[in-house]
């Protein structure tokens, strides 16, 4: 997974270099804004599965009920189509009714073309749970490499729209063969709704307010600043977002294993893995925001142009806000492994509600510069919250020791 997170985060950064050199920047704004909405919405439709994943298939595994997992998968694209097609066709009257907006007008075209990638994150999400990935590793590679490849061969013809239809392409045909090789079963789904219904209920509230966290800054900005001044917050984002995605990787490992030991029986063991994955853990953050923030007047040429090099007090802030937010995560995590997925959805509510606060006062002073310094401060909120709400409420459960 590591692997596939390192190449991804190269490949994000050639996907940033062509658009930053082959489009004006206000389109690079467009690009963005169209994709952080189509992201904005389509993440919602993902209904909390890919957590639904690592709780109960490995569970399923345990109790020898493996004939229910392919049903999971069935129930997860049944629930992301029924949601996403009519969504889409509502984008498409609006484009009909506003087609000279910048974004308006691509925005069908970008949702459309992030369902494949939704869709493969689901699937990618699926054999996370099963604990297979290597197979989850190809699947998140496979279409980011594809749109690279792509934007790369029209790169004298780029534009917004043609960006897209890339993306469409490169998500599309490795999905087809990914639920081929997967094979999810549709019928019979009922009595897993049943089975899963507790845990799923937080699961889906966490997931919707996950777009908010991971996107909302998009809109935001393209809601209240130039377009222009998306494109460099953009360049700051994605090298920050590399940071998070590596991250990411031992949150999402470690997600299935402490699921699959969740009994009584498994407590000491349990409380060592957990002590040894935060000192790692701790220590791979630190230094990984330490290196980026320390090559960012370096990195921020290599991966736009030099135009995007005032993106760099941006960058510090979005680190420092991931940095921050490293030393909760382990513990929202173990608490949504064990079942308490109540404490990992306040644990977002206290993060969104500061970062909306924060922005409604600092974006009107400080202009971009305020939406990186929201994140900072809702961070510090979640971790106070985390360390004197979720993480007591764990050790007091016999399943956490310091």
């Amino acid at each position: 997974m590591f692997v596939s997170l390192g190449a991804t985060f190269l490949l994000n950064l050639l996907q940033l270099k062509i658009l930053t050199a082959c489009l004006p920047k206000d389109a690079v704004g467009s690009y963005f804004a169209a994709s952080g909405v189509s992201l904005f919405v389509g993440t919602m439709y993902l209904f909390g599965f890919p957590m639904v994943f690592a709780r109960f298939i490995p569970r399923y595994e345990q109790s020898h009920r493996k004939d229910r997992i392919p049903g999971l998968l069935g129930l997860s694209l049944s629930s992301f189509v029924a949601f996403a097609l009519p969504t889409l066709a509502v984008l498409f009257a609006i484009r009909s009714r506003y087609s000279d907006g910048a974004v308006t007008s691509v925005l069908p075209i970008a949702f459309a073309a992030h369902m494949g990638l939704l869709m493969m994150s689901i699937v990618s999400s699926y054999y996370v749970g099963l604990r297979r990935m290597h197979v989850a590793a190809i699947l998140n590679v496979i279409p980011i490499a594809g749109h690279v490849a792509g934007l790369y061969l029209i790169r004298e013809h780029l534009s917004v729209v043609n960006a897209f239809n890339v993306l469409a392409v490169s998500s599309t045909l490795p999905l087809v063969i990914a639920l081929v090789l997967a094979r999810p079963r549709f019928a019979g789904v009922r009595q897993i709704v049943g089975e899963i219904r507790g845990y799923w209920r937080y699961a889906v509230l966490v997931t919707a307010l996950s777009p908010f966290i991971l996107y909302v800054d998009r809109v935001i900005i393209a809601g209240t600043l130039p377009l222009d001044v998306l494109g460099l917050y953009m360049v700051s984002r994605r090298l920050e977002n590399g940071v998070n995605k590596v991250l990411t990787v031992p949150l999402f490992a470690m997600a299935p294993e402490f699921s699959a030991r969740s009994e009584p029986r498994d407590n000491e063991h349990n409380q060592g893995m957990f002590r040894r994955f935060l000192r790692v853990y701790w220590l791979l953050a630190g230094v990984l925001c330490v290196v980026v923030a320390w090559l960012g007047p370096r990195l921020i040429p290599l991966v736009s142009t030099r135009d995007y090099l005032s993106a760099y007090p941006i960058l510090v802030l979005l680190l420092l806000a991931t940095v921050i937010g490293a030393v909760s995560a382990p513990y929202t995590l173990l608490a949504r492994s064990l079942g308490r997925m109540d404490l990992y959805f306040f644990s977002d509510v206290v993060w969104l509600a500061t970062y909306a606060i924060a922005n409604a006062s600092l974006i009107s002073r400080f202009g971009v510069r305020g939406v990186a310094l929201s994140a900072v401060l809702a961070s510090i909120a979640t971790l106070l919250f985390v360390l004197t709400y979720v993480r007591p409420r764990i050790q007091r459960s016999g399943r956490l020791m310091q």
